[in-house]
């Protein structure tokens, strides 16, 4: 397997995504950030399999530090994505079974197998 860390937005301060690679699979996880990730960061992010996006709220809300769930699916749309799921996420989404309608939300103890 092959780590790649790359710089993502997260004021006051920067964060670090990771990208995995496992042969033929890519794995992007954006870790604690909002939009505003560096244009070299957003390369490596390209065509994951799947992306693990930080989005804190549901859409409505915003905090600057974090995307919320619509811009996740708008980033994962851009850098062609294949797969995504949403992390980081606060309690103003409703409750998960109802949010999964609507989003794909990960959850605590989820195993993903590329």
């Amino acid at each position: 397997m092959q780590f790649t860390l790359f710089n993502v937005n997260h004021p006051p301060t920067e964060t670090t995504g990771v990208v995995v690679c496992n042969g033929k699979k890519k794995l992007v996880i954006t870790s604690d950030t909002n939009l505003e990730i560096p244009e070299r960061s957003l390369e490596l992010m390209k065509n994951a399999d799947l992306l693990l996006a930080d989005a804190i709220m549901p859409p409505g809300y915003n905090i600057p530090k974090h995307m919320n769930a619509e811009e996740a699916v708008a980033l994962a749309s851009r850098l062609g994505a294949r797969d995504l799921l949403l992390t980081h996420l606060a309690h103003l989404y409703p409750p998960h079974e109802i949010a999964l309608k609507k989003w794909p939300l990960g959850h605590d103890m989820m195993e993903i197998v590329l």
